[in-house]
């Protein structure tokens, strides 16, 4: 019987414990580790920036987004004017703390769905 490298045994634990992130990266990180501890430090430190990512996804595939719009893409310039004044308060999303509503009314193609949408997935 052919005896499993330990590399092959820690990525079937990793994938039986969902720990996806360590699986990928643990045979890199081995030799530019200090010692142990970082080595654990910053193992653990990827599963966890993994499992922010998924659930930062998880919220978005909930919210049923029509699309994928983000605040960085908008072109500022062509915002109507009362979006263009409004925006950098709202876009601190400080509205959701204070339990506010927001309202955008303008014509087609002004921004309104965008704007929304990337308020949307930055809440995420």
């Amino acid at each position: 019987m052919k005896t499993e490298k330990k590399s092959d045994r820690i990525k079937d634990l990793c994938g039986k414990l969902r720990l996806k992130a360590i699986a990928d990266n643990f045979e890199e990180l081995e030799g530019s580790a200090g010692d142990y501890e970082d080595f654990l430090y910053q193992l653990l430190s990827l599963e966890s920036d993994a499992a922010d990512d998924r659930l930062v996804e998880s919220r978005i595939r909930a919210a049923r987004f029509p699309s994928r719009k983000y605040l960085d893409d908008l072109i500022v310039d062509k915002l109507p004017v009362g979006i263009q004044r409004a925006l950098p308060e709202i876009s601190t999303l400080n509205f959701i703390d204070q339990g506010k509503n927001l309202i955008f009314v303008g014509n087609p193609g002004t921004g309104k769905t965008h704007t929304a949408i990337g308020l949307g997935i930055k809440a995420c």
